[in-house]
């Protein structure tokens, strides 16, 4: 690849069997998509394969565990001591059967930053590095869902480019 043009996303993108859920998908049948594809984040779409946005294993947790009252501006609600909560399962599972009814479309982060297939890959990875894996790849004049970049398929580039001989 010329050094002088910058790697566009596509390099990184998965496109292919790519897991998706929609807005009516219920918590419930989020855990089974999770646990079936191994995967911890679903991109949502409408019918058409608009993407609505990203459900994660964050949302989820943020879901199911109770926010402690009063904490602190800069501490993250996940921050709190989860160890009386594993030694407790029948709380965690009463907890988690009061949502499983919900929908993702209510739970799921809806202000998503995307990158389209051209973006310089470099752009993808800054985007990684502060949102965190998936981001989504959206076709150019559309929000249509083309695929994603995970932090998987990046080190895949990274692994590429390590084998190639220097220019």
């Amino acid at each position: 690849m010329n050094g002088d043009i910058p790697m566009p996303c596509s390099h990184a993108m998965i496109q292919e069997n790519l897991v998706t859920a929609t807005a009516d998908t219920t918590l419930e049948q989020a855990l089974e998509i999770f646990n079936q594809h191994k995967i911890r984040s679903v991109p949502v779409v409408d019918e058409d394969n608009n993407l609505l946005g990203l459900f994660n294993f964050h949302q989820l947790l943020m879901t199911i565990l109770p926010i402690p009252i009063g904490l602190g501006h800069n501490l993250d609600p996940l921050d709190i001591s989860l160890d009386h909560m594993f030694g407790q399962a029948e709380w965690l599972s009463e907890r988690l059967h009061k949502h499983l009814h919900r929908t993702i479309g209510e739970l799921m982060i809806k202000d998503l930053k995307t990158v389209h297939p051209e973006t310089p890959i470099g752009e993808g990875v800054r985007l990684l590095a502060h949102y965190g894996s998936p981001v989504a790849v959206t076709d150019e004049n559309s929000n249509k869902l083309v695929g994603i970049v995970t932090s998987q398929s990046v080190i895949k580039v990274l692994l590429d480019m390590k084998s190639e001989p220097n220019n």
